[in-house]
């Protein structure tokens, strides 16, 4: 069996594309086959794609009509043959080293899942292999360790799924849902975590994934409706999903949800600045429909008062 199965979604990257495959095919590991999903590109993504796997076996191609990157890593999972799963955004770099540590420390610990730190660079910038320029030390974690710490800030584990790798048995049922197209990947994880009651996990504080700020990446294009889909997503998936798996940790999903508020809050401020336009009216509004969301909501509930408190502090004024 091959150790690892690499899931690379591929959508609109010409730019990066070529320098992520790069990075995975310089792994110190080698025994991997790299899953190139190329979902319905329209520019020269899928020509570089199949360039790649011309020359390397380990390439897999797969064509597919856009249906976004949720259906995009379902086609890979349904094909990957790994022991291991790992996922790679196309526009971001990864370590030379970052398969074989992640690897040996789940094989070692005997862990389920493996994750590591990560480092964010900014779009108009290349960067090199950092590897060990951080004290590399092994923290291992229970499901409960895990849960905990995803609802944390700042979290180690985080509900983004490209720092870590996967025990394939553990995703044999699950898909990323496609009606999401945002927290796909938090919505991911706790699947994971809820058909997976005796997971363990070990997290590396190395800092192996390069994240690129890419200002045209989906995550990244600014919506001023941003916070309406994060409720709606938070009310119609993720407290219900919580509800009904993880209620003792109702709480810590709260204060996560309205932490992420207060961060869209400035993310909505920093993009109308750099456009020379004041949003104070419109955050004073965004503000309000928020705190008309939660005020009215059940979540005030879930919390105690000191530190619905405080979070409602910081989403009134922080970043003003």
């Amino acid at each position: 069996m091959t150790k690892l199965s690499i899931i690379v979604p591929v959508y609109y990257v010409e730019p990066y594309l070529p320098k992520c495959i790069d990075s995975i095919l310089a792994q110190t590991m080698t025994d991997f086959e790299l899953l190139l999903i190329v979902d319905g590109s329209p520019d020269r993504c899928a020509e570089i794609c199949d360039s790649y796997a011309a020359k390397d076996n380990r390439i897999i191609v797969i064509h597919q009509q856009n249906h976004g990157v949720s259906a995009a890593r379902n086609a890979g999972l349904k094909i990957a043959k790994g022991e291991y799963i790992g996922f790679v955004d196309p526009d971001d770099l990864i370590a030379k080293q970052f398969f074989s540590k992640m690897y040996c420390a789940a094989k070692e610990k005997n862990k389920e899942v493996a994750c590591c730190d990560y480092l964010v660079f900014p779009d108009e910038k290349d960067i090199k292999d950092i590897t060990g320029s951080r004290e590399d030390s092994i923290l291992e974690m229970d499901i409960e360790t895990i849960l905990f710490d995803l609802f944390s800030r700042p979290s180690k584990m985080k509900g983004i799924v490209w720092n870590k790798i996967y025990k394939r048995s553990v995703l044999n049922t699950l898909n990323f849902n496609t009606s999401l197209k945002n927290y796909e990947d938090l919505y991911f994880w706790l699947n994971c975590l809820s058909a997976n009651k005796e997971i363990t996990a070990c997290f590396l504080s190395e800092r192996l994934y390069y994240y690129r700020i890419n200002n045209n990446s989906a995550s990244r294009k600014f919506d001023p409706n941003l916070y309406k889909m994060t409720r709606d997503i938070f009310v119609k998936w993720i407290f219900p999903f919580i509800d009904k798996f993880f209620f003792t940790y109702k709480k810590n999903a709260v204060a996560y949800y309205l932490d992420f508020c207060s961060l869209q809050i400035n993310e909505y401020k920093n993009a109308h600045k750099q456009n020379g336009y004041n949003a104070n009216k419109d955050i004073r509004y965004i503000r309000g429909s928020l705190l008309a969301f939660v005020m009215k909501s059940l979540l005030k509930r879930e919390i105690d008062r000191h530190t619905f408190n405080r979070y409602l502090i910081e989403l009134l004024f922080r970043y003003n």
